[in-house]
């Protein structure tokens, strides 16, 4: 105290820095919410730009899950493409089938009547049995001009036997018959034998037949003549001979 009161000058100078710290204490207290106010409100600029940001996010997520989708639906749909044409392409190559042709073997041994006699009267007569040998698939061929060949149920035309096409022509005068040599000799002599009828006398035509030994069975008619000559037989229809005579006897009588 007694340096202050000998010094007036630094009292002054202390009460007015006093003073002056006062202000500045009473103007920071003033101004201090207001400042605190302004910065908090320029706070929302760091707040918008994140949201600016996630905006091109969900576009870069977005898109990726847009571009796989048709990727895949074009690997998918071009796969099966190439799988259906090769599963396609065997099945479009069958097998050729073989042409059936005459074999060069003709060793046959056939029985048909040379000759056949029948009543003057008859329009219709039937073959006995004929029998063919030496091969195991045939060509059959009977040809009669003017006349009806019929096998197998007669006066009814057919073309299949046991489900099988073995038989063409059937009830006309030219008639064909193929496949193994048993079933075309069992279809012939079924039902009775080979039957031929005309319209008037049956006695005084004949028929001509031809026996091809072939590789497969056919009806084709060009291979008829594609045998050999000792395979060919002619049957001539005659009529039977009737004549009357008169003998003379002794008859013993019982008494």
């Amino acid at each position: 105290m007694n340096y202050l009161e000998d010094n007036p000058s630094r009292a002054k100078t202390l009460a007015l820095r006093l003073l002056l710290l006062i202000a500045v204490a009473l103007f920071l207290a003033k101004v201090g919410p207001t400042l605190a106010d302004e910065l908090s409100g320029g706070t929302p600029d760091p707040v918008q730009s994140p949201v600016a940001s996630a905006s091109p996010s969900q576009s870069e997520t977005s898109t990726p899950t847009v571009s796989p989708d048709p990727t895949v639906s074009a690997d998918a749909s071009s796969t099966p493409s190439p799988t259906s044409s090769a599963s396609a392409s065997p099945s479009a190559s069958p097998s050729p089938t073989p042409t059936p042709r005459a074999l060069t073997s003709q060793s046959l041994t056939i029985r048909i009547p040379v000759s056949l006699r029948a009543d003057p009267r008859a329009k219709t007569l039937k073959f006995p049995k004929i029998e063919i040998l030496g091969a195991q698939k045939i060509l059959f061929c009977a040809n009669s001009p003017g006349l009806t060949l019929d096998v197998y149920q007669k006066s009814l035309a057919q073309e299949s036997f046991n489900g099988e096409g073995l038989i063409f022509g059937d009830m006309t005068d030219s008639l064909i018959m193929s496949g193994p040599t048993e079933k075309v000799v069992a279809v012939i002599n079924s039902f009775g034998g080979l039957s031929i009828s005309a319209p008037g006398a049956v006695a005084g035509n004949s028929a001509l037949f031809r026996v091809v030994s072939i590789s497969d069975a056919t009806v084709d008619p060009r291979l008829c003549n594609s045998g050999a000559s000792e395979n060919i037989r002619t049957t001539q229809i005659l009529p039977l001979e009737i004549s009357l005579e008169v003998k003379k006897g002794t008859v013993t009588l019982a008494k």
